[in-house]
């Protein structure tokens, strides 16, 4: 009897064991990446952040999000805050809503009400607004009773409130709405594009994208349509190009709207974001890789799918197996992996043998590494 109690004792006493492991793992998103050698963990229903090392910083919040020069946004019984690397909380977790810092500056509403606090957590420009966008270009995009203008950073009125909307500044030019259509206004408000387009782009290389009864087209600095509104889809120029789309097919052209890659692919994708942007992701019979401006394959066209360069190294994927080229093609990560992700931080995440693990470009793993898990709330850490 007794031996039966001693053994039921250590099932019970095992089961426990279990239970509490499997309610205190620590897990990441599938999305999840290193930004500021740091990385977005969850424990049970807490988020926070594990290091390249496998130290743990602050897991006692409702929502984590990726570190950004320092800091990181965090969320507790629906307020926000920032905290910086050690866990410290630099901007108190007391804002119904808090936006990213851009040029020093901040967005914050309080009881219903916009305004804007610098990295100290102190008020540069008091909440009354009823809404409000980032600083872009010394000005930044609010609103009053349905109207938008915009402010400069000490909080005078630059632009009047009298936009269904309006963008933030880039190059000292916004997008704005009225009556559904929209124009562009330069950052002294003078309208420099009468509101007449279903969509217009930012200006980028001295052009914009505008959109009219599902055409695309580009206008210049003027509002001068100096390549006529044709296309099915139209890219912004990157590199004295632009990939656009006719006959269901794409092409690229240049400035002058001269044809210089034939329409004849399934897809042609410029990012601006990419470390090389004179390579352009294209398919073609199913089939992907790159081509340059002039249309030639750089890169063979060759693969099942590829992901844009970043930091000098492509994802790519054959035959259900991935790895990563850099710009002459060569494999520096060999395609054997199951699943990679792109570099971030200079780490690359992959899944092998059902573990997710980081590696830096020599092909160096973390000793931190993540075994999946079936469950729909991430995957398990542990270190070597």
């Amino acid at each position: 009897m007794v031996k039966k109690v001693v053994v039921l004792f250590l099932v019970l006493f095992t089961a426990a064991i279990l239970l509490g492991r499997a309610e205190n793992n620590i897990y990441i998103t599938n999305d999840s990446y290193f930004s500021d050698d740091r990385i977005v963990v969850k424990i049970g229903n807490k988020e926070g952040f594990i290091n390249k090392n496998g130290d743990l910083v602050g897991l006692e919040y409702d929502q984590a999000f990726r570190f950004n020069n320092g800091i990181a946004k965090v969320s507790q019984n629906g307020k926000f805050g920032y905290i910086n690397k050690n866990g410290q909380i630099v901007i108190p977790i007391e804002y119904s809503y808090l936006g990213d810092f851009s040029e020093g500056l901040a967005p914050v509403q309080v009881n219903d009400k916009y305004g804007f606090i610098n990295q100290s957590g102190r008020f540069i420009i008091q909440a009354k607004y009823n809404n409000a966008g980032v600083f872009q270009d010394g000005l930044a995009p609010v609103e009053v009773n349905g109207k938008w203008g915009a402010i400069d950073r000490e909080g005078n009125l630059a632009i009047p409130f009298r936009y269904d909307n309006l963008s933030y500044f880039h190059d000292g030019y916004a997008n704005f709405c009225s009556d559904g259509k929209y124009g562009i206004i330069n950052n002294k408000g003078r309208v420099v594009v009468i509101p007449q387009y279903d969509s217009i782009s930012e200006f980028n290389e001295g052009l914009a994208v505008v959109e009219d009864c599902g055409k695309f087209g580009y206008i210049d600095m003027n509002g001068k349509i100096v390549i006529p509104i044709i296309y099915e889809s139209a890219s912004n120029f990157i590199g004295g190009v632009a990939a656009t789309k006719l006959n269901d097919k794409y092409g690229m052209i240049d400035k002058d709207g001269v044809q210089v890659v034939n329409h004849t692919y399934d897809l042609i994708h410029g990012v601006r974001w990419t470390s090389e942007i004179d390579m352009k992701l294209a398919v073609a019979n199913n089939k992907w890789g790159f081509i340059n401006k002039e249309g030639k394959e750089v890169i063979k066209l060759k693969y099942d799918f590829v992901y844009p360069y970043v930091e000098g190294l492509a994802t790519v994927m054959l035959n259900r197996k991935w790895g990563c080229i850099d710009k002459l093609g060569n494999e520096v990560i060999p395609l054997k992996y199951d699943e990679v992700g792109y570099f971030s931080n200079g780490l690359l995440k992959v899944k092998i043998d059902k573990k997710y693990k980081f590696m830096d470009k020599k092909g160096n793993f973390l000793s931190l590494y993540f075994p999946t898990c079936k469950s729909n709330t991430g995957v398990t850490i542990v270190k070597d």
